[in-house]
């Protein structure tokens, strides 16, 4: 739909702005099976989440050197090459402490969500300070990008409005809208 797209835009845009050239600012790609922002952003993939699963007490501040990836642009990423990673096996606590990690070294996250939802997937969007939620001008997409639009809302009680977006990919505007 465009999710990764719009990160990698986003995160570049904002780092080469005049203004935000000072800002810290990465991607993280929580897609560990089918990956693909390093393959937009033609950078390696360095992000090695068995190892931080099997053992996140493990991740000190030289592994965690060794996970970023470094665009041109300034933007850090930490996305893991594509492999078939069980989802299932993945110790939340080995999110937890990456996310500590970056949350001390980093102003400004950008987050790039896989479509699958999983249990640590509301706890993420509970934590963003802003959420865009997209999908396809499709009836059965945008059956979808309601549900997820209200758990998003449900996930963030007491958030602002303009804090949760939406993107519609494939519309046309035509004389009559």
């Amino acid at each position: 739909v465009g999710n990764t797209t719009m990160v990698s835009e986003i995160g570049t845009w904002l780092k080469l702005q005049k203004a935000n050239k000072d800002l810290r600012i990465c991607v993280v790609d929580l897609d560990f099976q089918t990956s693909h922002i390093c393959d937009y952003l033609d950078v390696e993939p360095r992000l090695q989440i068995q190892e931080i699963s099997e053992d996140p007490d493990r991740v000190d501040s030289q592994l965690f050197e060794i996970f970023v990836t470094h665009h041109s642009s300034g933007l850090d990423i930490f996305a893991a090459p594509r492999s078939k990673f069980d989802f299932a096996s993945l110790n939340v606590a080995a999110l937890e402490k990456l996310f500590e990690m970056i949350g001390k070294r980093y102003d400004l996250i950008l987050i790039d969500l896989p479509a699958t939802w999983f249990a640590w997937t509301v706890d993420v969007i509970a934590n963003s300070n802003a959420v865009i939620v997209t999908g396809i001008n499709t009836i059965p997409c945008l059956r979808q990008l309601s549900q997820s639009l209200a758990v998003v809302r449900d996930a963030r009680p007491g958030a602002a409005p303009d804090t949760v977006a939406v993107v519609v990919n494939r519309c046309d505007r035509t004389l009559l809208g």
